[in-house]
């Protein structure tokens, strides 16, 4: 049985930003080796940085040199079990000091390190750390104390210098694995999900959206599952390099496979091999649009390229003014070719992709319908992102549905908004990937005496569900499939005052949730 060995295979992953490829046949470029064999890369302004927990050298492009800094402000080789993020071109490092993990800034211009604040959780090792916009994320790892791997997901704020604990990763624990960024998604995945035997690791990517803190399952990495793999992301699309595999003999094997992730399509592209061959150690960094890999027997940069649209992706009408029932129609419009598109609506929760289903048509087409807009449509943004030539991805501004109806005047009124409680629903759904998703579900005001107003939440994971409503005597009052994002009810004909059930139905006819609300 093949037995990890912790002492020599720790790498960690950040998040890069660099523009997206454009160029038609990229290649790998030789590069000065670094003069040590390090365990964390990341990349500050036009400079990169190596350290293995005892030095700090700096790389620059422009003279293809290395310089040795200040070293490190802590024991050394504690840093093979810390995490490095950047956040607006300062780097942080989580680093064991005892038995806790003190948190330090580095300021480039005075090569100095500066102690911000203390990382609550337990000290680990092998955690994944992505960065969206001034906050990281530090997912997982293996507990020092116990032995075994962990769930927890903690935010660091940058602005605060604050740790908050959010829910915990709900998929199998792993270290050792990839992670990056895009746009307002962290994305972790690979790695190892054994913390005894080094001997499963894994292909996997999971999608974690911090504004409703929940992470889903995307496309595996395709080839041989893997762990201690170089991961960034270049705002649009995200990059892994290399990486070790366990053989069939249970035998610790490298590989050169460079993989790129497209969020749109949610698949991945095989781009060109690392020209080094079968690396294990590798470290990545990002400059500029540049990609440098490696360790100090074989250092090369991979130039990505710049983003080079003909014309910016735009969206026609700007906004439209519809009536109740109408059906409305969006176009994607660009001087470039589309290719690949997608359509993204906000229901509250961060922008998320549409699909086909209920009133939404041309979720994937350059033209986007939606059928017999009610209420809850009233200033509903949009937005439409598109793979262009050039391996161009880009993203529209956001444009907006506003209801003509004369009922828009009242629903926008504050004795309608004004809510003296929030009914909050959370069900349990299951997607068809057998995926499991809590969906909350608001009904506010509560108690109500005119109208309510639901909110149904991420409703794409409520296909097929049905909302019904009973007085206490059990008669139906309302009821209706739930496939859009609110609904306004008027009171005036449920019967007067009194209590009344919320019932949440799923496709088997099965009741998964039952609230009351008070009509007064």
């Amino acid at each position: 049985m093949y037995v990890f060995k912790r002492h020599l295979a720790y790498l960690f992953f950040l998040s890069c930003t660099l523009p997206a490829l454009a160029q038609q046949n990229p290649s790998w470029q030789p590069r000065q080796p670094g003069p040590i064999l390090g365990t964390i890369a990341f990349s500050v302004g036009s400079n990169g940085y190596w350290s293995d927990g005892t030095e700090l050298w700096k790389y620059s492009p422009a003279s293809n040199n290395w310089i040795e800094m200040n070293t490190l402000p802590y024991q050394p080789f504690l840093l093979m079990d810390n995490s490095v993020f950047v956040i607006q071109n300062e780097a942080y490092f989580v680093a064991e000091v005892g038995l806790l993990n003190e948190v330090y800034k580095y300021n480039e211009s005075k090569d100095h390190w500066n102690k911000v604040a203390v990382f609550p959780g337990a000290v680990r090792w092998g955690g994944m750390t992505f960065v969206i916009g001034q906050k990281a994320y530090l997912v997982g790892g293996v507990d020092k104390t116990t032995g075994s791997l962990s769930s927890d997901v903690w935010e660091f704020d940058a602005a605060t210098l604050k740790w908050s604990q959010k829910k915990n990763f709900p998929f199998s624990p792993r270290f050792l694995g990839s992670s990056f960024s895009i746009q307002n998604k962290g994305y972790i995945g690979t790695g190892l999900i054994s913390a005894v035997n080094g001997d499963k690791s894994g292909m996997e990517l999971f999608e974690y959206s911090p504004e409703n803190d929940k992470w889903i399952q995307k496309a595996n990495l395709p080839g041989i599952s893997r762990f201690s793999a170089s991961g960034f992301s270049n705002n649009q699309y995200g990059y892994i390099v290399a990486g070790d595999y366990i053989s069939e003999s249970q035998e610790r094997k490298s590989l050169n496979e460079f993989w790129r992730y497209n969020p749109v399509t949610n698949a991945w592209d095989k781009m060109p091999n690392f020209a080094g061959g079968n690396q294990s150690f590798i470290y990545t960094f990002v400059i500029g649009s540049t990609c440098y890999s490696g360790n100090p027997s074989s250092f090369y940069a991979f130039s990505i390229g710049n983003v080079n649209c003909a014309g910016k992706l735009s969206v026609a009408p700007p906004s439209i003014k519809a009536e109740l029932g109408n059906t409305i129609e969006f176009k994607a419009v660009s001087a470039d070719a589309i290719q690949l598109i997608t359509w993204q609506s906000d229901f509250g929760q961060g922008f998320q992709s549409l699909r086909d289903y209920g009133s939404y048509s041309g979720t994937n087409t350059a033209s986007l319908r939606i059928a017999n807009v009610q209420l809850g449509n009233h200033n509903q943004p949009i937005r439409v992102i598109a793979s262009l030539p050039g391996n161009c991805l880009d993203t529209s501004d956001v444009v907006r549905v506003h209801i003509a109806d004369t009922c828009t005047q009242v629903i926008i009124d504050t004795t309608f908004v004004t809510v003296t409680d929030t009914l909050v629903i959370r069900t349990t759904v299951t997607d068809v990937h057998a995926v499991a998703f809590e969906n909350t579900i608001k009904v506010f005001p509560n108690p109500a005496s005119t109208h309510i107003t639901i909110d149904y939440g991420d409703f794409y994971f409520l296909d097929q569900h049905q909302l019904r409503i009973t007085n206490a005597a059990g008669q139906l009052i309302y009821q209706t499939a739930i496939n859009r994002q609110r609904d306004l009810l008027s009171l005036s004909t449920w019967g007067g005052k009194g209590l009344y059930f919320i019932f949440i139905i799923d496709p088997q006819g099965n009741t998964s949730a039952i609230r009351k609300i008070v009509v007064h």
